[in-house]
């Protein structure tokens, strides 16, 4: 895939899908994936949906497959339902497959994507279980992923409205959940941070609050992983632990705390 300008994303990102479309249709189709590859993913929905077919053909021609295909099974979810939300899934392995074998994977996969957990379906993509990043660097490299995932998981239908997808997951604090089809299998992810960016920019009489709190809690995220990369490695150090091993769960729980923590706080606080 194609680079985009920055300029062209950031105009982009501020028309309306009509707009947006409407400017994109005169691009190259590797142009047009490398936009929406950086936009969220409701509103590249939105934009393939306005887009002229020979475009769009152009587009899904051009994208990388996890892309193309994404966007071709979210187009078969209603508007406003999770299922048009839906991120590409990365970190998916089969139940037989190893710790090692996933461990080495994931050095390459991360280089390009955010992976959070490790996902786990049978050949007909059902999901079977998820394995954290703890349970995956503290077990032995031999261990199938079966015998260390967990199998009780909470995952959204992609059918379900955004709002009541948001009413189960107040009481859930996890960054990232799945989404599966009436057959449970698993169809894509969607983010937390996601979720509730767009419940809050439907119908928002405060759009530049809005806007504010978002780049608040991204500017606030980057300087605690900043200082958490910094110091969570001299700590574990000085206790004596392997600060290659164990920094990243720390890492990433200082992260998304923060991150989570901090939108959610800034929105109730500040956006009435």
């Amino acid at each position: 895939m194609g680079s985009a300008p920055t300029g062209l994303i950031e105009e982009v990102k501020l028309q309306s899908p009509q707009s947006a479309a409407e400017k994109l249709a005169h691009f190259g189709g590797a142009e047009v994936a490398a936009v929406l590859a950086r936009l969220s993913p409701g509103f590249a929905q939105e934009i393939l949906a306005e887009l002229p077919a020979e475009t769009r053909e152009r587009a899904l021609a051009a994208a990388p497959l996890e892309y193309a295909r994404q966007w071709q099974r979210n187009a078969l979810y209603a508007e406003g339902t999770i299922g048009r939300m839906m991120e590409p899934v990365y970190a998916e392995f089969p139940p037989q497959a190893t710790v090692g074998q996933a461990i080495e994977a994931l050095h390459e996969l991360v280089k390009t994507a955010f992976i959070t957990y490790i996902y786990v379906v049978d050949d007909d993509e059902r999901l079977l279980g998820i394995v954290t990043m703890r349970d995956l660097l503290f077990n032995e490299h031999a261990k199938a992923l079966r015998d260390v995932m967990l199998t009780e998981v909470f995952s959204l239908h992609a059918p379900t409205v955004l709002e009541n997808a948001m009413k189960q997951v107040l009481d859930r604090h996890y960054p990232v959940y799945p989404v599966v089809d009436a057959e449970n299998r698993l169809r894509g992810l969607v983010a937390a941070i996601g979720m509730y960016v767009t419940a809050n920019s439907q119908g928002s009489k405060h759009p530049l609050m809005l806007a504010f709190v978002v780049f608040m809690a991204m500017v606030v995220s980057c300087v605690a992983s900043g200082l958490s990369g910094a110091m969570v490695p001299l700590t574990l150090k000085r206790l004596g632990f392997d600060p290659a091993t164990a920094s990243s769960i720390f890492l990433t729980t200082a992260t998304d705390v923060v991150s989570m923590g901090l939108l959610l706080g800034l929105a109730t606080l500040l956006i009435r």
